[in-house]
């Protein structure tokens, strides 16, 4: 499972991209690919192993671990979502 406490940092890219990164090590420990804009926002659960993303393109995904496939659950607004949080 997945547990950002203190062990890892996640970021939107201009790429369209969710980067995590491992604390630690620094080293990149998954990429998440779905939105077709820049993402904009992203947050993690305090207390479930889900991550949020939302992106220019009006996209929201919601991104389950732990698991091998990171199959977002997707949702699209009327309006371009601003910002996601926990």
């Amino acid at each position: 499972m997945l547990d950002t406490g203190q062990k890892y940092i996640y970021t939107g890219s201009s790429d369209h991209s969710v980067y995590i990164y491992d604390l630690v090590t620094g080293a990149q420990v998954a990429r998440l690919d779905h939105h077709e804009g820049p993402v904009r926002d992203c947050s993690w659960h305090p207390l479930y192993p889900i991550l949020v993303s939302s992106s220019w393109d009006g996209t929201v995904a919601r991104w389950e671990f732990p698991g091998d496939d990171q199959v977002p659950t997707l949702m699209r607004p009327k309006l371009r979502p601003r910002r996601v949080f926990y």
